[in-house]
């Protein structure tokens, strides 16, 4: 349940929406921040890591969750 952990290790990696399959295969697809905000119902984005090679997730608040100023 930890994406940026499975993309670590993972070299394929599937995704479920409500106990069916919404993506399958490599990291570098699967890890979109489209799609996985889609299933998650949370708006997240994908970063590429240059050093080891692999992308990674961060959750990014929306309006609603944003800090009052």
């Amino acid at each position: 349940h930890d994406l940026n952990l499975a993309s670590t290790y993972a070299d394929r990696i599937a995704v479920l929406d409500r106990g069916q399959l919404a993506a399958a295969g490599p990291r570098e697809q699967v890890c979109q921040g489209e799609l996985l905000s889609q299933v998650f119902g949370v708006r997240l984005e994908t970063r590429w890591d240059k050093e080891v090679g692999h992308p990674y997730v961060i959750a990014r608040p929306t309006e609603l969750e944003a800090p009052a100023r």
